[in-house]
This record gives structure tokens, sequence and C-alpha cells, in this order.
């Protein structure tokens, strides 16, 4: 079974974080849990949660991309309030409307087309 991640769509602590994702809290799934999220204190929304197999007892190479990945993302979502991550995760599709390059000035994205207005 390959490692996959799961993005928090809405800050939670970690207790109420592993009741949504484990209808059963099993300790060989905990532990891998633990293992791949080390040091996960703070849930804020849009923080990057790494999830395995719990049969798989060696740290893959793709656990380790993701892991490298979860630490830059949760870095960067740790700094902020949780109401201003949930803020950010809410209206993720008008942030990034607003960041991409190249569409700028009285110009819009209408879909992936940036068109002038008129």
């Amino acid at each position: 079974q390959e490692p996959g991640f799961y993005v928090v769509p809405k800050s939670t602590t970690v207790d109420q974080l592993k009741a949504t994702l484990f209808s059963s809290q099993y300790s060989a799934v905990m532990s891998k849990f633990d293992a791949l999220n080390p040091g996960l204190n703070t849930v804020n929304a849009g923080s990057m949660i790494v999830l395995s197999d719990p049969n798989n007892l060696q740290c893959t190479r793709e656990e380790a991309i993701l892991m490298a990945a979860a630490a830059k993302a949760n870095e960067a979502v740790k700094a902020l309030s949780p109401e201003e991550a949930d803020f950010m995760v809410r209206h993720r599709g008008e942030i990034e409307t607003f960041l991409r390059p190249g569409c700028n000035g009285n110009r819009y994205w209408r879909g992936d087309v940036c068109q002038e207005p008129g």
C-alpha cells in the first residue's frame, strides 16, 4: 500500500484529528501515525498529515518525501492563528486567483484564461 497524505480542512486538536481519521485507534496504527507525524501538537487548517499502512515497518522513500513536504507545509501554517488558517483554507480558490502570475491590473481570470474586461 502506497503512503498518502491528508490536508486538514479546519483547525482542530490532535485528539480530534485522530478521532476523525481513525474509527478504531489500534496501537500499531497510532504508532505508525505518530512516527510519520513527529512533534504534531498544533493542527491548523492546511496542515499536511502523512498516512501509511501500519504493516509497513520500514520508512519508505515515499514516506520520507511526504514527511519532508509535510514539515515544510506545517511550518508555514504553524505561524498562523487557527482563525487565520481556517480563513486561508476556506478561501483558497479566491486567494490562488489573486496570486496567479501574469494576470494583474484590471485583467481577470476566467477559468484558466486571463482576460481583459469588456
